[in-house]
């Protein structure tokens, strides 16, 4: 019989042990499992396992500040191979959405894969609040966004997530042979003034496009939420907001 459960740190190397059960493409070890669910430095980060004899599915969650809300973002979702298709994500999102509920959390938001999106929307209700589409720019002044909704963070978390304190984070990125300086994350209100890819905030769109695109997804657990929430349009999304650009230590 499966069992569902908040993690805790006796389950990390099992944790672990499922993440790199078919492979290591995202460096999974214990550090960088300490990194997430042990230092996380704004609020408690939760770890929700399956279990049928070991750990066979996984859902992370680390709080962020929203605006006025209070929001879980949402990370490293995996199911053992051999369970895919057998309820295991669902189960694992109702344990997540029970404590989300009692916890005061008034939304989850996650940068889902293009697959993993359209189960969480037709099975999970989740809803697709629209889609971050790559740009380069020789020109970007992220003043002109600032009564959006955005990922707000203390200056702990820029040190937590890229081990310094700078105007401003790049990262160089290449694709499909061409060398891309990707602006990872602004700290606080800077003019940048270089050749740079970013998610675009003038190009973000409610369709899925056919260009290289990023998925944005929310699911609503406060239904007094304002409902401009769900609308890509009012928001402001950094890459590095995202796990995606994630950790890179031991």
């Amino acid at each position: 019989m499966k069992l569902y459960r908040l993690a805790n740190k006796n389950d990390a190397k099992n944790i672990v042990s499922l993440f790199t059960s078919e492979g290591n493409p995202y460096h999974w070890t214990l550090s960088k499992w300490n990194h997430y669910y042990m230092n996380y430095p704004e609020g408690k980060p939760v770890s929700v396992v399956a279990l049928d004899n070991g750990v066979i599915g996984h859902y992370g969650m680390l709080p962020v500040r929203i605006n006025q809300y209070n929001a879980m973002l949402g990370v490293h979702a995996f199911v053992k191979k051999e369970y895919r298709g057998s309820g295991v994500i669902f189960n694992l999102m109702y344990l997540v959405n029970k404590y989300c509920s009692d916890n005061g959390i008034d939304f989850i938001c996650g940068f889902n894969n293009h697959n993993f999106a359209k189960i969480c929307k037709s099975i999970l209700k989740w809803n697709i609040a629209g889609y971050l589409l790559f740009d380069d720019v020789s020109y970007f002044d992220n003043q002109n966004y600032q009564d959006r909704y955005r990922f707000i963070y203390s200056q702990k978390w820029y040190q937590w997530k890229f081990g310094s304190l700078k105007p401003f984070y790049t990262k160089e990125y290449i694709k499909d042979g061409k060398r891309l300086t990707q602006l990872l994350k602004t700290n606080r209100t800077n003019i940048i003034n270089d050749s740079i890819n970013l998610w675009n905030p003038e190009r973000y769109t409610l369709t899925e496009p056919d260009k290289w695109n990023q998925p944005f997804l929310i699911k609503v657990i406060n239904n007094k939420i304002d409902k401009n929430v769900l609308d890509i349009r009012n928001w402001y999304i950094e890459m590095g907001d995202s796990d995606t650009f994630e950790y890179e230590g031991d």
